[in-house]
């Protein structure tokens, strides 16, 4: 079993799962309780915004005469506006995934948003400034030196990396 460290330098701790092509490494960011309550009272403002719009049209006493139906079609409008702008923002941030693919020769930065993987950067194993076995981890750096991962190894994968 592999595990990667990356809390030095500031970096993200993650989770990795090794894989057949190679190691998928996810982010386990921290959990903000600030970020968890400020997105529940976006999805409750999202929700009064809907039953807000459709209380216009099915309150009681609600009248229908011409003059009004505009302007009632106008703010139903704004408020369902206003409704998917709050419930879209209330969503979960987009997580990051590190993949190290041994098949391909390459080192991709995803991110996954709502299950769906973007693409963020891809560099080949040519590309990377350094990439070395050194105790049982792989570290890889970028061209500019800055470092992307400490990923450590089982022995028979790091037996596998050694030239």
């Amino acid at each position: 079993m592999a595990f990667i460290n990356l809390e030095q330098d500031g970096m993200p701790k993650v989770s990795t799962q090794a894989k057949s092509w190679g190691y998928l490494m996810k982010a386990r960011g921290g959990v903000d309780g600030m970020a968890i309550v400020a997105r529940m009272v976006r999805r409750g403002l999202s929700v009064s915004a809907f039953l807000a719009a459709a209380s216009l049209w099915f309150l009681p006493g609600s009248d229908a005469s011409v003059d009004l139906v505009a302007m009632k079609g106008a703010v139903t409008i704004f408020l369902l506006m206003v409704t998917i702008f709050l419930w879209r923002s209330s969503q979960a941030e987009t997580d990051a995934e590190i993949h190290v693919d041994f098949v391909r020769e390459e080192v991709r930065l995803v991110d996954v948003v709502g299950g769906i993987e973007r693409l963020r950067k891809a560099y080949s194993f040519a590309d990377l400034g350094a990439m070395h076995v050194e105790d049982h981890a792989l570290h890889l750096f970028t061209e500019d030196g800055r470092r992307l991962a400490v990923l450590e190894l089982d022995p028979s994968v790091e037996a596998m990396l050694q030239p």
